[in-house]
């Protein structure tokens, strides 16, 4: 994070000299009081790094941050490039459909036909903020998934990724569907299947 820094105080020219005595945290702090004046994108770019620097002590330096990443590993979760990450399959188990909810007795239908998520991430922060995925699934906009934005300010733990997230990931809601070619395919495995 201090070559992130320093191509800050090059990039806009700051008055400052990082101290390597001092944790990032500081250092960055000390850097925000001095760029008041400075553009707005150096600003961003800042805070961009101290928010990251807070949630990267708090997970890695407290117990209770510390516990939550242990939960998360005991349960097949990896924490990789500042995010927990799952990289198994999610069965689709439920799809709505003109407003109506089926839930389905065969979730092999669509893992069989490449439908569904094979990987989501989470960047570590104090809420689950957003869920970037892999996989094709008609929910998926630019590999981020359409999550309730009730969900999205819950506190990252794992009582609400597993809880929460992982059954949304499960769920194909074709009327608000982004990816229109999974979407033809998951119109296609329901009408062969007998359920649409």
């Amino acid at each position: 994070m201090y070559v992130e820094l320093g191509k800050i105080i090059n990039e806009y020219s700051l008055n400052y000299s990082l101290d390597f005595t001092k944790s990032v945290l500081v250092n960055i702090d000390n850097m925000r009081n001095i760029v008041n004046k400075s553009s707005l994108n150096c600003k961003l770019k800042i805070d961009l790094l101290y928010r990251r620097a807070y949630v990267d002590f708090f997970y890695y330096n407290t117990d209770l941050g510390k516990d939550i990443i242990n939960e998360f590993e005991m349960n097949g979760y990896k924490v990789i490039d500042h995010c927990i990450t799952y990289d198994k399959y999610i069965p689709i188990e439920a799809v709505t459909y003109d407003y109506t909810k089926s839930i389905l007795v065969n979730s092999d239908l669509f893992e069989s036909e490449d439908i569904g998520i094979t990987k989501f991430k989470i960047y570590l922060n104090s809420s689950i903020f957003s869920v970037y995925c892999d996989g094709n699934h008609p929910n998926m906009n630019d590999g981020r998934f359409c999550i309730d934005s009730n969900i999205l300010t819950l506190p990252l733990n794992f009582e609400n990724v597993n809880n929460y997230v992982k059954p949304i990931l499960g769920f194909i809601n074709m009327d608000y569907a982004y990816n229109n070619k999974s979407l033809h395919k998951v119109k296609e495995i329901l009408i062969n299947a007998g359920i649409k």
